[in-house]
């Protein structure tokens, strides 16, 4: 990932109130958007617009198109961004 790249994702992920949660969630262990959703205390619809946007982005992703039993992962992509803007935040004082 070049440092234009990174500096634009590492901007949308601070920018949005909940993205960088659910990537800490998700690099602990898959989730389904249930389990997330009542993890950081919010609705399901905002939940499918989180991920989807994460999903677009490619840092998750998730073992089936059936909503039934989607289960969501951090992707290697996403496991980097994090990595890095844990410790941006932590350089800021965040």
């Amino acid at each position: 990932m070049n440092d234009k790249k990174k500096i634009e994702d590492t901007n949308w992920l601070l920018s949005g109130k909940y993205r960088v949660r659910i990537l800490e969630i998700l690099s602990t262990a898959p989730s389904t958007p249930s389990e997330i959703a009542e993890k950081i205390n919010i609705s399901r619809a905002s939940m499918s617009r989180i991920l989807k946007a994460l999903r677009e982005k490619s840092f998750i992703d998730c073992t089936s198109s059936s909503a039934k039993n989607r289960l969501y992962f951090i992707t290697d992509a996403g496991k980097k961004i994090f990595v890095h803007v844990h410790t941006f935040t932590k350089q800021e004082g965040g």
